[in-house]
């Protein structure tokens, strides 16, 4: 009997209230040659979306070598991350709720979330991804950042997501911003839309905010495109939340540029990782 590698059961997909794809199931075989065919707008290229999980399916299974990769686990068991539990401050590490670090210099925006632990495996991925913009990376980090907001802010309806902006002369280098890819995948899983570089930068590098816990890693001031935000909620992601510093900066131009609020969201933080 042939390996099974591909089965797909009772796969759907649905925008808004246009359902694309409906129970749809196939299986794909070792040495099996697949062709799909239909007229066009039937979701022929959705479905390879949800495959490849370019996009995330509205329901079923995708069974790839038995383990279902639709469920939102894109690891393998002895690499499943160190999730973060609750909302952790960034200056001292301890519960978001439980510490004085806010009342002592307000962050600009109004909450912040951390999907996981910016050590072991979750640490080699980012810092793989920083060097390369491998899109199954960012799909599986993004998820990872969707899971967190809905379990920590179900009630929550944003109206743009955006990314920090990378200094000029490293993006220069790098050709790729890793915050924005994120945002993208993430924008693509809630739903919310995508508005890059909202937040540009120049200029010399930043004075220390808040007094005490260190430069913005050099980045420039920043400042917000006109009218685009103004009255809006803002999620705003980035890879690692390191001080808070960075995530405090923009939120503060948001804000200044007409924001309603700034909600930050970071794949990973350093706070509490001993």
């Amino acid at each position: 009997m042939r390996e099974t590698i591909l089965e797909i059961k009772h796969l759907s997909k649905a925008f808004g209230n246009n359902a694309v794809l409906r129970d749809i199931d196939f299986t794909v075989s070792h040495g099996d040659v697949i062709s799909i065919i239909g007229a066009s707008g039937s979701g022929k290229s959705t479905l390879l979306r949800c495959v490849n999980l370019l996009e995330q399916p509205t329901g079923g299974e995708i069974l790839f070598h038995g383990q279902n990769v639709a469920a939102g686990r894109l690891v393998c068991d002895s690499c499943i991350p160190d999730r973060v539990e609750e909302p952790l401050c960034a200056l001292c590490g301890k519960p978001a709720g439980s510490c004085v670090c806010n009342a002592a210099a307000p962050w600009a925006f109004t909450a912040a979330a951390q999907a996981l632990y910016y050590r072991d495996e979750t640490r080699a991925a980012i810092l793989r991804f920083k060097k390369l913009p491998e899109r199954r990376i960012a799909r599986y980090l993004a998820g990872e950042m969707a899971l967190c907001l809905r379990e920590w802010f179900p009630e929550l309806a944003f109206d743009i997501v955006t990314e920090v902006p990378m200094h000029p002369e490293k993006l220069a280098k790098r050709r790729f911003n890793p915050a924005e890819l994120l945002a993208g995948e993430l924008s693509a899983l809630i739903g919310v839309f995508h508005r890059m570089r909202l937040l540009r930068c120049e200029g010399e590098p930043v004075s220390r905010f808040p007094a005490g816990i260190g430069t913005e890693n050099g980045l420039p001031p920043f400042y917000a495109l006109d009218g685009v935000c103004r009255g809006k909620t803002i999620l705003l992601a980035d890879d690692v939340m390191n001080t808070g510093a960075t995530l405090d900066a923009c939120a503060r131009r948001l804000i200044e540029g007409g924001a309603a609020a700034v909600y930050a969201i970071a794949a990973a933080t350093v706070a509490g990782r001993n």
